[in-house]
């Protein structure tokens, strides 16, 4: 649960009511005392070394308990983190505003509140919870001796340390990796399909033949192929294609040879007359990140370098800008910023890492070993099970704490058991059922001697509040959410019809030019004077338009942008707030088949053009339903949760102290 719901809460709560809280300097009740909190064992960490220091005496609130405290809302973080967090990891979480804090004592207490009157009141609902609870026990019983078992595996030598890492020398190689800018040009060109057309058609039409058809692409983020060899349908339908659907085409041969000629005659020549690669970056490349330095490359997952880039990369002096790298997505220039070439680690580079992998591995097998020590413990009637005529009742499973019915069996594992019931099945089926295996490691610990510490009883105590807590907002949020049917939904959709119609789009031409390069753009009276000067020249340039074809023309004798220029000045169909600021505004304003005043917003100035412009209708309410259903669902679900939560604080008079 976010605490930032506490935060609202606080703000709810009446002065009146808040006004009778006695002051008090005893521990609240229900709250953790300096004595019984667990201690921390230390343990490596990636914070700071040195951290603020906290006033653990501070009082953060008042309740009818008595004093909550800095040190009190301390030794609850520390429950809520892993076994073995160290008191900076602790404090590292109470490094936040008061008003954090406070919320954050406010939820762990109307949370206790919570659990203590479902505890006093309700036995029946905790016997329904009863798996839940064990799960949450079960989970802090593991912890425990997870962590034995990490400090007993983090005793190795440096001798069995260097055996595995010669036995493992090819999992400690530092791969290449470099940071670089780039200046990328697509070879690609937008295009909205139309009634008619065909994959293939399209294709012929932009590149000249159908055999393009394998590189279009769908002009959405994942740009994923659009078109499906035959021999991959079995497992990849082909879906035909629909009037209106946005592609990515290649371009032609010949359009990919302008393309070129364009950064050999206009980018390059600049780059040797001094102007720096990030400067022609923010001005001609297509790439998101115009000029900024990316890396460490090569991106790692699913996300893959061009080869014709890594090789480039591998070779090219740093701070040098490359030859023009042609890709099948298009035209690149890299500048490489830095690189670590691929080498093998030496035993002491690796070590860190070895030490690391040795230690969770025997902590794995360690913990392996000892949950299948657990299960010679459990007594199945494996019989019983298999025979379906067994008295429900009858006690089929148990442990030495605990017994589950035939009856209960069945809703645990039956339908992982399969038709034949066999003592094979049967087994495997409990062996994975949490219950189960959670109940065995609660025994252990016992056995282990944990639950005679009050340190973890006490941590115990906290989780189990929690849960508890969360399993009560859980029912009541359920129930609330049964009252929101299908005509509640309708209802909701009537009055929030804005909110369910799609934002207008727009096929944008434009044309760009940019500021003086030689002007100092960085002093606000050179600024507005490039500014002025560019947006009067532009003016005049474009005063005479009146059609497609004045602007199209216009496009090639005064654009700068390379990529929308090859295009005919085209942006493509975008949708409304494109681009943000005064180019989105313009958008919105302006009229089709008009031409814009020009303006600036950065470094260019723009002036555009809308050849269409689609005003989309409302969704109908059957394809939203479920959608709107499911954000009531959980908008009742929020407000439940508040209400619970802002009951028990007032119940325990929660006073949040405003003077430290």
């Amino acid at each position: 649960m976010k605490f930032a719901l506490i935060a609202a809460i606080l703000a709810l709560c009446s002065p009146h009511v808040m006004a009778q809280n006695p002051a008090s300097a005893s521990s609240p009740a229900n709250a953790p005392t300096s004595s019984s909190m667990p201690a921390t064992a230390s343990m490596p960490s990636s914070l700071p070394s040195s951290l603020p220091s906290v006033d653990l005496s501070i009082v953060l609130a008042r309740t009818s308990h008595g004093d909550f405290t800095i040190g009190d809302l301390s030794r609850v973080l520390a429950a809520q983190l892993p076994f073995g967090a160290s008191q900076q990891q602790i404090n590292q979480r109470l490094i936040v505003p008061m008003t954090d804090l406070q919320a954050m004592a406010g939820q762990f207490l109307a949370e206790t509140e919570l659990a203590r009157e479902v505890k006093e009141t309700s036995p029946s609902l905790i016997q329904s919870w009863k798996n839940d609870l064990i799960e949450t026990e079960g989970r802090e019983a593991f912890g425990v001796m997870q962590q034995r078992m990490i400090k007993e595996a983090s005793h190795i030598t440096d001798e069995q340390a260097r055996s595995y890492y010669e036995s493992n020398k090819i999992l400690y190689k530092t791969p290449l990796s470099f940071t670089m800018r780039h200046l990328s040009l697509t070879a690609y060109v937008p295009y909205t399909s139309q009634p008619g057309d065909t994959l293939e058609s399209i294709a012929k039409s932009i590149t000249g033949t159908e055999s393009a058809v394998a590189g279009i692409l769908t002009d959405t983020v994942a740009k994923l192929p659009r078109w499906v060899p035959e021999n991959e349908r079995y497992r990849r339908p082909m879906i035909p294609l629909s009037p209106g659907e946005r592609l990515l085409v290649p371009m032609s041969r010949q359009k990919r040879d302008e393309l070129r000629k364009m950064i050999q005659e206009k980018i390059l020549p600049q780059l040797q007359k001094g102007v720096s690669f990030e400067q022609l970056c923010k001005l001609y490349s297509e790439a998101e990140d115009k000029g900024a330095i990316i890396g460490p490359l090569p991106f790692g997952g699913s996300t893959q370098m061009l080869p014709e880039i890594l090789e480039a990369a591998r070779t090219l002096p740093i701070g040098k800008v490359s030859d023009i790298i042609e890709t099948p997505k298009g035209f690149e220039l890299i500048q490489i910023v830095s690189r670590t070439d691929e080498h093998q680690k030496t035993f002491a580079e690796a070590k860190p890492d070895v030490l690391e992998e040795m230690r969770k591995k025997r902590a794995q097998d360690a913990i392996g070993d000892k949950m299948s020590a657990l299960w010679p413990k459990l007594k199945v009637d494996v019989d019983a099970i298999a025979d379906q005529k067994t008295d429900p009742k009858k006690v089929v499973v148990s442990t030495k704490e605990r017994q589950w019915t035939r009856e209960e069996i069945e809703s645990m594992v039956g339908e992982s058991i399969g038709i034949t019931r066999s003592p094979v099945n049967i087994m495997q089926a409990l062996e994975s059922n949490m219950a189960i295996n959670n109940q065995l490691l609660i025994e252990n610990a016992k056995e282990q001697g944990v639950y005679n510490d009050p340190a973890f009883l006490q941590r115990l105590e906290i989780v189990k509040d929690h849960a508890l807590a969360q399993k009560l907002i859980e029912r009541n949020a359920q129930a609330a959410q049964k009252g929101i049917t299908e005509a509640v939904a309708r209802k909701f959709y009537d009055s929030h019809r804005a909110a369910f119609t799609p934002a207008a789009s727009y096929k944008v031409r434009q044309i760009v030019t940019r500021l003086d390069p030689n002007a100092n753009l960085s002093d606000p009276a050179s600024r507005r004077a490039a500014e002025q000067a560019a947006i009067s020249a532009l003016r005049e340039k474009t005063r005479d338009i009146k059609t497609q074809d004045d602007f199209t023309r216009a496009v090639q004798l005064i654009s700068e942008d390379p990529a929308s220029k090859q295009k005919m000045g085209f942006v493509g169909e975008v949708t409304e707030g494109y681009r943000g600021g005064i180019y989105a505004e313009t958008l919105k304003q302006l009229p089709v088949k008009t031409v814009s005043e020009p303006f600036v917003q950065g470094d260019l100035v723009y002036v555009l053009w809308i050849d269409e412009k689609t005003t989309p209708q409302p969704q109908p309410f059957d394809s939203v339903k479920n959608v709107i259903r499911q954000q009531m669902q959980k908008e009742a679900a929020s407000q439940t949760e508040a209400q619970l939560l802002r009951k028990a604080m007032q119940k325990i008079l929660f006073e949040p102290v405003k003077k430290m």
